[in-house]
């Protein structure tokens, strides 16, 4: 069972916690430090001003503060298997008069670490906009656009993680 501390200072469950960084983000004192890559969450207890501005800004509310309800710890989700991409459908042939398509050249990652779409493989399904934390994207279905608010997003990669079709590149 995972408690709010008694002391005013949050408490992750690391079970909800998709270590998206907006927490850290949020905190005024800078007191937090979120780790992506390693899956980690450090608390600076001498930073912290307990003001709760980390749960409220985490979209999975994996912190808590004195006055939540404990939650039930839970062992993380193991990661699912890797789908093994099927294999493309041949090109047809070109017609004698026609040239051949130029190939499509891959989406190159951004050097700010925000989302790129490639809309070679994007089927505009809406996942990345729904899972965005900071709603940075807005997908049009109808019309088949993808557009990102620079100023929004927060570079926390849930779009890309969450992409059936691996149409974003980080």
């Amino acid at each position: 069972m995972i408690k709010p501390r008694d002391d005013g200072k949050p408490v992750q469950v690391p079970s909800k916690c998709v270590y998206c960084t907006l927490c850290a983000k949020k905190c005024p004192a800078g007191a937090l430090t979120v780790d992506r890559a390693n899956k980690t969450w450090t608390l600076d207890e001498d930073l912290c001003v307990g003001c709760g501005t980390c749960a409220e800004a985490c979209p999975k509310k994996a912190i808590l503060m004195p006055g939540d309800e404990p939650v039930a710890a839970e062992a993380p989700a193991a990661a699912p298997a890797p789908k093994a991409e099927p294999k493309p459908a041949p090109a047809p042939a070109p017609k004698a008069e026609e040239k051949p398509a130029e190939p499509a050249k891959p989406v190159e990652p951004r050097d700010d670490g925000k989302p790129a779409q490639d809309p070679s493989k994007c089927v505009y399904c809406t996942i990345c906009a729904k899972k965005c934390p900071a709603g940075a994207l807005t997908v049009d279905r109808a019309n088949k656009t993808w557009t990102l608010d620079e100023d929004l997003c927060i570079g926390c990669g849930n779009c890309y993680e969450v992409c059936p079709k691996k149409a974003i590149v980080i």
